[in-house]
């Protein structure tokens, strides 16, 4: 296990020796007081039903680990109130002492000077124009600045404004339809007339994110087949797409129309639906008959992705089209350039001279400056989207077009940027996140009028290694905290947070976020102690936690992010964080070992549902308590764990007094079926209702087989920027339960499985959070929130 194993499981040894306990007795002045951590304590007079008990659950007269009173008797306080008990709630929250998060240390003068001596120095070396300009992401103070204003060719940094508007106008989980329509097939399965297929800017027809390009083509065959089309007349394609798609090629919508026409009606053919010809249209405009199918493409975000690391042209520029479309009705170049420049303007980013004639900065007539770009990155920053947009970008020395390039240790995994080259033209923007002071840095830096283009990369490159020393020589900045729980506290509205200790530390910021995704200085609080209860933000009713260390030096990396919505009483669902492995080692998702997020892709799918998280070395005393555990496993396999000896004990335990559980994870039966013991294997097959059937389903995609997730169409999880989901697990179920998702396409087989028992359970063969689009994460969410009874 890596850092988070260290946590000493003395709440989990509690759970274990508690659930020999004896429960209190009926009636009476029974009160049972609980610390949450140890069983309970007997403190009031013997009922008439028998003596209160010294068990970790109080009986029908007290309380475990909450505030209530049993019938008859008196307040007390734990976690669970007892049988007849009433919650004491407080009025409003309450926050613990804090000081105010202070001020960022902005970059001293004296290294600002070596570091303006040291740039000037490399971009002189040079020819041309240059416009170059670096800030400080945490106070935007400018760090360097030359030609800042001066507008000049980008290249493709213009593919940084057409995601960032594609992000911000479409929404980052947007999904793009190809629809079918015609006549409904009569009785022997011909529809009389013409099929219609009709592309709404789809770029994911492609291999980048399905086992072929014509994968989503053929899924719509599937489902006119199941709609009972055995034969058509012809086939007329319209709209816009781009197939497979040249990344260095110029878009050319009618190419693209004839291409997806043949592909068609291949897949046609090969599930046995025969017609005539084919023919295509401009058109977005769909005909009177009815929709017989639609396929719904990857969510943005994950499409953006080759668009900024491998610099995909055409995706780029039918992006832009889609956005014109989307907020004119008209798709062209110009109407995607007028609202992305409407964009970026509302963000409160300067416009004068800006100009773009396409999405993907093949044109010699966009022009763009360094103030521009940085105040772009800098305003995207404060948006909910904003990271997951940063995620997109091309890394140093790991992937992308800098894949190769910075590859030296202050730079490689650390540099997220875009480059652009053009006859004459270079450019490179994005983010530098410090190794030494741990603050992030935004840089814009164009060349124009370049005769030597690997010359004016390495010069670009030598920018940024110049940027990324250690300018400060403050010392070394504190190591992540390791984050153990976030949870509701006893006053009803406020949540109790809880970090381990860091070497060197002085002091703790403890982040708040309202979602999750967006995390403001001002909304934290800064502390000298390991644990804090705080409030939820403004009328919010759920908060989003993580915490950063600090000294001279800086502040280090953030811990994981968690969250909790308190309640009355104890929370309904326990979160529990048991994916190790992301920091377990750099890997193209997570270069620089950062926490991770993944318990807020659940929190936020809850709803109105009370929830605490907690790291599964810190698994609480109190599980009975809850009526769902959810344990998101992520990728975490034999070397990590999905489940040690100590939790199978714990959630065994839990599950067989009536507890429901919701498992999800790519290698649980991997590890624990295909790798694992026999108290493993009989784990899973016992606990977890599933043995082991392969270890690779070779698709991303799934869909519904049975309640209560017959209905869920086929839904993607598919994060390439984020989690890349390399071998789900294809399961069996077993002991009663069925089948419960299926995997569409590749090797095929069962993606989960559900027992409905008096312990409901539910084992996913992939992980939940890597579900590509929030809406389909929340539909699957709240259909088993639904099942569970919650």
């Amino acid at each position: 296990m890596n850092q988070r194993s260290a946590l000493l499981s003395t709440s989990l040894c509690a759970f274990l020796l508690a659930a020999c306990g004896d429960d209190g007795g009926g009636g009476g002045d029974v009160q049972i007081v609980g610390s949450g951590a140890t069983s309970g304590s007997s403190q009031g007079a013997t009922g008439p039903g028998g003596a209160a008990g010294s068990g970790a659950q109080g009986g029908a007269g007290g309380a475990t680990g909450g505030v209530g009173g049993g019938p008859g008797g008196t307040a007390g306080v734990g976690a669970n109130a007892g049988t007849g008990g009433t919650t004491q709630c407080a009025s409003g929250p309450t926050e613990g002492a804090f000081d105010a998060p202070g001020t960022v240390p902005e970059l001293p003068s004296s290294a600002k000077s070596q570091l303006k001596s040291s740039i000037d120095s490399i971009l002189n070396a040079g020819a041309g124009t240059h416009s170059a300009k670096i800030i400080q992401a945490e106070t935007g103070a400018e760090v360097y600045s030359r030609n800042a204003t001066t507008v000049l060719k980008p290249a493709s940094n213009t593919k940084l404004f057409t995601t960032a508007a594609g992000f911000g106008i479409l929404g980052e989980g947007q999904r793009t339809p190809t629809t079918v329509y015609g006549a409904e097939p009569n009785g022997s399965g011909a529809v009389s007339d013409e099929l219609t297929l009709i592309g709404g800017h789809d770029f994911s027809l492609s291999t980048r994110f399905y086992p072929t390009a014509r994968y989503p083509l053929d899924r719509l065959a599937d489902a006119l087949h199941a709609r009972g089309v055995r034969s058509y007349g012809t086939i007329r394609v319209a709209g816009e797409f781009v197939y497979e798609g040249n990344s260095l090629g110029t878009y050319s919508a009618s190419t693209y129309r004839s291409t997806v026409a043949t592909q068609f009606k291949a897949a046609l053919s090969a599930r046995g639906i025969t017609g005539g010809s084919t023919s295509t249209s401009a058109s977005f405009d769909p005909p009177p008959t009815p929709r017989l199918a639609e396929w719904q493409g990857v969510s943005l975000q994950v499409a953006s992705s080759p668009v900024n690391v491998v610099s995909h042209n055409e995706f780029a520029d039918i992006l832009l089209r889609r956005i014109g479309w989307s907020m004119s009705g008209t798709s062209s170049y110009s109407a995607g350039a007028t609202a992305m420049i409407g964009f970026v303007g509302g963000l409160g980013v300067p416009t004068s001279g800006l100009e773009f004639n396409d999405g993907s900065g093949l044109s010699h007539s966009n022009r763009v400056n360094a103030d521009q770009l940085t105040a772009l990155q800098l305003a995207m920053e404060g948006q909910p989207y904003g990271m997951d947009w940063q995620r997109t970008f091309a890394i140093a020395g790991v992937r992308g077009t800098i894949g190769g390039r910075m590859t030296g240790g202050d730079t490689s995994g650390r540099v997220f940027a875009k480059t652009g080259t053009l006859t004459g033209v270079i450019a490179l923007g994005g983010a530098l996140h410090h190794k030494y002071d741990g603050y992030t840095y935004y840089f814009g830096l164009f060349n124009n009028g370049v005769t030597n283009n690997t010359s004016a990369r390495s010069r670009h490159d030598q920018v940024v290694q110049a940027l990324a020393a250690d300018l400060r020589q403050a010392g070394t900045r504190p190591a992540s905290p390791v984050l153990k729980s976030v949870s509701g506290a006893a006053d009803c509205h406020s949540v109790n947070v809880e970090w381990e200790a860091v070497s060197g530390a002085d002091s703790y910021l403890v982040w708040r976020s309202a979602d999750g995704r967006a995390w403001k200085r001002s909304d934290a609080r800064s502390v000298t102690t390991t644990s804090f209860q705080t409030a939820p933000i403004g009328s919010q009713a759920s908060l989003y936690v993580r915490v950063t260390a600090h000294n001279g030096a800086g502040q280090s990396d953030a811990s994981d992010v968690y969250a909790a919505r308190p309640g009355a009483g104890a929370s309904d669902v326990l979160i529990v964080d048991a994916n190790d492995r992301w920091q377990g080692a750099p890997s193209p998702e997570n270069t620089m070992r950062h926490g991770h997020e993944f318990v807020a892709r659940y929190a936020e799918s809850l709803g109105a549902v009370t929830f605490d998280s907690v790291a599964n070395e810190a698994l609480p005393s109190n599980l009975a308590s809850y009526r769902l555990v959810i344990w998101a496993a992520g990728e975490e396999s034999e070397t990590n764990e999905s489940f040690s000896d100590a939790e199978q004990m714990a959630i065994s335990a839990y599950s067989g007094a009536g507890g429901h559980l919701l498992v999800s994870g790519s290698e649980v039966a991997y590890d624990l079926g295909a790798k694992g013991s026999a108290s493993d294997q009989a784990f899973l097959r016992d606990v977890l209702h599933a043995s082991y059937m392969g270890d690779d389903s070779g698709t991303s995609v799934m869909r519904g087989a049975a309640a209560p997730l017959a209905d869920v169409p086929l839904t993607g999880f598919f994060t390439p920027d984020r989690m890349v989901v390399s071998f789900p697990d294809q399961l069996q179920p077993e002991g009663g339960a069925t089948e419960l998702l299926s995997y569409a396409g590749g090797a095929g087989g069962t993606a989960g499985v559900v027992f409905d028992g008096s312990s409901k359970v539910v084992l996913l063969g992939f992980p939940l959070e890597s579900i590509d689009n929030a809406a389909d994460r929340q539909n699957v969410l709240k259909k088993l929130l639904a099942f569970y009874g919650l």
